[in-house]
């Protein structure tokens, strides 16, 4: 692809959306570099697009140039401690009821939790800490000494606590999942503010269209080092 082409473009597959293609998030490139530098409204007109009106872009230079990728480093490490302290709270819930257990796992996942919700969770830390002192009391008669009720309570908690180990992998492996999505998720959005800085700089300076650097042969008009220099450092 040159210049001189008057076929819209397409980004590089790790670019989601399109500089020049209408798409949901995205607006029609018509409606956003309708006029060129002449003033001709390229809408109206049957004139194939000349070398003057098209723009090309490096979005993979422009987004490593920007501060963009140490914000993603930055997040993906809050993520991984978030992710950490989950699994960490998950693994010493072993005293929960079935009920409870899902109860603490929609807390300790919730991306951000109201007073009430601090309250809910602290409520059931103590009451897992309150039974596994309970447990290892129990754990420390003869067995002799236990009542009945001391024997059924002993069960019960030896009971949740094999039923937790055996949850456990299921749970690590669907926190994990849920970490990579918000990092992707992240990552994307990052991503898609170059691409709107791209299109900023390219009406700015007259072009009909813009295309990323990956889908053309050559093209005269780089406006990658506009771009950067809108982008934060």
């Amino acid at each position: 692809m040159n210049c001189n082409s008057t076929n819209f473009g397409n980004m590089s597959k790790s670019w989601v959306l399109p500089l020049a293609v209408c798409a949901a998030a995205v607006v029609m490139c018509v409606s956003i570099f309708m006029t060129g530098r002449d003033g001709r409204n390229k809408a109206d007109s049957t004139e194939p697009l000349r070398r003057s009106d098209i723009a090309m872009v490096n979005l993979t230079t422009a987004y490593n140039a920007s501060s963009y990728p140490a914000a993603l480093s930055q997040y993906r490490n809050t993520v991984t401690g978030d992710l950490i302290q989950q699994m960490n709270d998950v693994a010493s819930a072993q005293y929960l009821s079935k009920v409870e257990l899902s109860q603490f796992l929609q807390l300790i996942t919730a991306n951000s939790r109201t007073p009430l919700q601090d309250n809910q969770l602290a409520a059931l830390k103590k009451a897992n800490s309150d039974r596994s002192t309970e447990l290892a009391a129990l754990q420390s008669k003869p067995e002799s000494a236990l009542s009945p009720a001391d024997t059924v309570e002993l069960k019960q908690l030896e009971a949740r606590s094999a039923r937790l180990q055996q949850l456990l992998q299921s749970v690590d492996d669907k926190l994990q999942s849920d970490a990579r999505d918000r990092i992707a998720a992240e990552e994307t959005l990052l991503k898609q503010h170059v691409v709107t800085v791209a299109q900023a700089v390219a009406k700015a300076a007259g072009y009909h269209e813009v295309w990323s650097q990956e889908n053309l042969i050559y093209c005269e008009n780089d406006i990658t080092p506009l771009v950067i220099k809108k982008l934060p450092h």
